[in-house]
């Protein structure tokens, strides 16, 4: 198995203050050890596949 990080940094367009900085780390699983999924939330789904609206109101992320 192996990983890694991935830095994510964001600027503003217009001034380029910093909004934000993070880092994420992914792990790479073979194929030969993925022998179980794990579900995914049902309001985490719902949120993914309306893009961000819930009960027809954009969220706040989302705009």
């Amino acid at each position: 198995m192996r990983s890694f990080d991935f830095k994510a940094v964001a600027t503003r367009a217009d001034n380029g203050t910093n909004v934000f900085e993070g880092t994420v780390a992914a792990i790479c699983v073979s194929s030969d050890d993925r022998c179980r999924s794990v579900p995914i939330p049902e309001a985490l789904r719902t949120r993914l596949e309306l893009g961000g609206q819930v009960d027809g109101n954009v969220s706040r992320d989302a705009q």
